[in-house]
């Protein structure tokens, strides 16, 4: 390398940190200025056109991209200080104070994820305000997470954290359209869940594994429940949707706590392994509309005593059951609508 090319190289390096120290200087201005004490700015990276910021106002983290041109957005400062110290709005209403701005929320560009990590209030709670995809951040000292402009969720996306994460609560604001497999799988201190109705897509296991999840609010257009809740052992109850049609394979296989469970009245099928030792399930009401039960579908329920089904004991008769299905409980009757028939054989 030339004198030349050295010389070049070190005005570029100096444009960058100059970038770097003006963007998160001017928000940090601002944010002292009203008085604010728990917040950081933080560049997560910086070029010659312009600098990332995260912006964290009292457990409000936002993703920025600032460009080098200040004089285009420095009148945004004040807006998105303001928008992110507002404890009047709620979560989605800052979003659009945001997205008014000239700065926007930014998507995580992909190879920067790992570079972002959340910063909670004293509380331990936290809201992430970006677009687009989610990528695997950080927010291990966060107990209560709120998603906010996310659109898709990628499969496996915090794959492995829930060992060592703190996240106890979850929140996925709405927008939201798909969440992939195993998304949030085997957070251990995880007790709460909330799922937006926007959701139409979600893959399996995005809870498998989730010991202490005992809290779950699913989308009320939710068509499938596959196997996200496998090994919920903390899950007593679950309120399905009405729109469910199937209770896919391993859907609450080893829930151990599972007491009781409300069956949509829509419901068609039920999978391979959906309900197998959920030893604390006593009863189950099937449906009428329900045309086949699948193998080893409540295999294993040796606290199960009750099984009602709601259509007449021809129908029953009728419908397909997979080998096993009610292996290992105690039920000696199904009940129907007409009258009951044995289990013995």
């Amino acid at each position: 390398m030339n004198d030349t090319e050295d010389i070049e190289k070190a005005k570029l390096e100096k444009i960058k940190q100059v970038q770097q120290v003006t963007a998160t200087s001017l928000f940090s201005q601002a944010i002292k200025e009203k008085g604010i004490e728990d917040f950081s700015v933080e560049s997560v990276n910086a070029t010659k056109a312009d600098t990332i910021l995260l912006v964290n106002v009292n457990g409000n983290n936002v993703l920025l991209k600032a460009s080098a041109n200040v004089q285009k957005w420095i009148g945004e400062v004040p807006k998105i200080v303001d928008a992110l110290s507002d404890e009047s709005k709620n979560s989605l209403e800052i979003f659009d104070a945001l997205m008014s701005t000239k700065l926007p929320p930014f998507e995580i560009p992909i190879r920067l994820a790992k570079d972002i990590t959340l910063k909670p209030n004293k509380n331990g709670k936290a809201r992430f305000f970006t677009q687009g995809i989610m990528r695997p951040i950080n927010f291990k000292t966060v107990k209560e997470l709120e998603f906010v402009g996310v659109t898709e969720f990628e499969e496996k996306v915090f794959w492995g954290f829930g060992y060592y994460y703190q996240l106890e609560t979850l929140i996925v604001a709405d927008g939201v359209e798909k969440i992939g497999k195993a998304a949030f799988s085997c957070f251990k201190h995880l007790v709460s869940a909330s799922l937006p109705d926007s959701v139409s897509e979600i893959g399996d296991d995005i809870f498998a594994g989730c010991d202490l999840l005992s809290s779950v609010s699913l989308p009320k257009n939710l068509t499938k429940i596959n196997g996200m809740f496998h090994k919920c052992k903390s899950l007593k109850h679950i309120d399905i949707p009405d729109t469910v049609t199937q209770i896919d394979n391993w859907a609450f296989c080893n829930c151990d706590s599972l007491e009781s469970v409300k069956l949509p009245e829509g419901l068609l099928e039920v999978g391979v392994h959906s309900f197998e030792h959920c030893i604390s399930l006593k009863s189950i009401r099937i449906p009428k509309n329900v045309v086949k039960i699948w193998p080893r579908a409540f295999e294993g329920c040796t606290a199960l005593t009750s099984i009602e089904f709601d259509g007449t004991v021809e129908q029953w008769n009728k419908m397909p059951k997979g080998l096993y299905w009610n292996e290992k409980v105690p039920a000696k009757v199904v009940k129907c609508t007409d009258g009951e028939v044995s289990l013995e054989e």
